[in-house]
């Protein structure tokens, strides 16, 4: 088993997954050591100025799902849906919900939104917080949502 190791800045969600409220977050897909379902991941926030300051607080759980998504300034597809069974200690691929773009201005969009503790929740507002972190620009970027 892998352990991740992922960081909070965004601070209506860095309380709302320290508290358990948010169990899902969305970042770039790194190019080495991808996340898979069944992993671990070690959650965790800044006393300070993030990457110069000690860890305030860390949260350890194992990832459930995690949906891999290409993303673009008019919407995202999805390209791979994983689970993992905590009873079975399992992994499993679950078929693709949307073969086709998902406009960021769409229902399942919102969820997404909604799930990651956005404010508010909409996707349009994920699209915007997305480019605010340097995410999200011109090029598709590959990203992938984790929960846990």
């Amino acid at each position: 088993m892998v352990i991740h190791t992922v960081g909070y800045t965004y601070a209506p969600k860095e309380e709302a997954v320290r508290l358990g409220h948010c169990r899902q977050t969305i970042r770039k897909e790194p190019e080495r050591k991808i996340r898979c379902a069944g992993d671990e991941v070690l959650h965790h926030g800044w006393t300070g100025i993030p990457y110069r300051s000690p860890w305030s607080w860390r949260l350890r759980a194992p990832l459930t799902e995690v949906l891999r998504i290409t993303a673009e300034l008019d919407g995202f597809t999805e390209t791979a849906h994983e689970c993992y069974s905590i009873e079975t200690d399992k992994r499993c691929d679950r078929p693709i919900v949307y073969d086709t773009k998902v406009p960021w201005d769409s229902y399942y969009a919102d969820m997404l939104a909604r799930f990651d503790w956005i404010r508010p929740a909409c996707g349009l507002e994920l699209r915007e917080v997305l480019k605010s972190l340097k995410t999200l620009g011109e090029e598709p970027i590959r990203l992938e949502v984790l929960r846990w």
